[in-house]
């Protein structure tokens, strides 16, 4: 199928390119995730999965993916399994109605979770990871101990098709609220969120403001006034071009201010 990832991106920027569609029920996945006997357990893994377009650029276009059919919400005990499509709101209301810890900074964070998990998403020190239980990685439940996972990134290859958390009662309304808050603090619009992840010891803001780079634009795309770390595009632009220049000129000038090596957030594609 093809798509056109300017209009299939949060931030409104990217190519069109070729995009595999790999259907639960095509693929032959029972309750179990077994199947994918004929592709092979590792064939998933191969695909760059691009979810609802949030905080990806698609710039090359190789090899990319979206699943369909993971949509599930299932209690089991002192577990919940969650599929790979469903909503960060959806997951945000079910924890809260359920009286559950661990969700209450996804209210209004964009995206699905597979992508959550895959980029480890949360907010200062609540993270996806904190409370997981296992995944499903190319059809295989995978404990959590086993899983690599840092600031910002699962280093575990392959695809997730669902998660499980653990089932601690508490839902935090004073911490939701507080999430509610910083995120209202944020750029809206198009934009793909934070672009880098913050180094070690410091914020990539502070550090991109330092560089001269906040409220620095090329062709209307560029990092917000409103925070320096927020990539986003406030033209007409569609083209992944200048967002990919205004990246690299970041990345110089902050190694120029402060000597440190700016790492991406953002998945380019």
């Amino acid at each position: 199928m093809l798509v056109d990832f300017s209009k299939h991106s949060s931030l409104g920027l990217g190519i069109k390119a070729e995009v595999r569609i790999f259907d639960r029920e095509e693929l032959g996945l029972d309750i179990d995730y077994k199947g994918l006997k004929e592709l092979g357990l590792n064939y998933l893994g191969k695909f760059n999965f691009v979810g609802r377009g949030n905080n990806i650029l698609v710039s090359k276009g190789e090899k990319l993916g979206i699943l369909r059919g993971f949509n599930h919400i299932l209690d089991l005990g002192n577990v919940v399994e969650i599929g790979a499509n469903v909503k960060s709101k959806e997951i945000f209301n079910y924890f809260k109605e359920h009286n559950l810890i661990g969700a209450e900074f996804l209210a209004h964070l964009p995206g699905e979770l597979g992508g959550l998990v895959k980029m480890n998403a949360g907010m200062k020190d609540y993270e996806i990871s904190n409370l997981l239980h296992s995944c499903n990685i190319n059809g295989k439940w995978v404990a959590r101990e086993e899983l690599s996972f840092e600031y910002r990134a699962l280093n575990t290859k392959g695809t997730i098709l669902a998660a499980r958390f653990l089932k601690v009662v508490g839902f935090n309304k004073t911490l939701a609220a507080l999430c509610l808050k910083m995120r209202s603090n944020q750029p809206g619009g198009k934009t793909c969120g934070s672009c880098f992840k913050n180094p070690k010891g410091d914020f990539a803001g502070r550090l991109l403001e330092l560089a001269g780079m906040k409220g620095f634009f090329i062709k209307g795309v560029g990092f917000s006034e409103k925070h320096a770390n927020f990539l986003v595009n406030t033209g007409k632009e569609t083209s992944p071009e200048p967002a990919l220049e205004v990246i690299e000129l970041a990345k110089q000038k902050v190694y120029e201010a402060s000597g440190i090596k700016l790492e991406c957030e953002l998945a380019i594609l």
